[in-house]
């Protein structure tokens, strides 16, 4: 399971979350969504608009596979990232539907 409950609006330096740190390593660039915006993923939306992202973490290659985090760093998914798109990362995988993911089930 993922650490505790953080506050909806409190920032966190999520590379200092295991889970994180474990994409980050692997050369996987990680997305962090804003606070207030990772309830839509909950409910299975495909899409990441460029509005919803806090920042990127590590560098990040167009049609990249990166890694989605909620603000406090807990993992949404995974998708392609598009610096170019209104939608940033077309999700391919949403822990709420799909379960928990690693760096390696990210191979596309």
């Amino acid at each position: 399971e993922f650490g505790g409950a953080v506050a909806e609006k409190e920032l966190v330096d999520v590379t200092t979350r295991e889970d994180v740190a474990a994409f980050v390593q692997a050369g996987v660039p990680v997305v962090v969504l804003s606070p207030g915006k990772s309830r839509l993923f909950y409910e299975g939306n495909p899409v990441v608009f460029g509005g919803a992202v806090r920042e990127v973490v590590g560098d990040v290659e167009e049609a990249q596979a990166v890694a989605v985090v909620d603000h406090a760093g807990n993992p949404i998914g995974w998708g392609t990232y598009n610096s170019e798109s209104m939608y940033r990362v077309r999700m391919l995988w949403l822990c709420s539907i799909d379960g928990s993911f690693t760096a390696a089930d990210m191979d596309v």
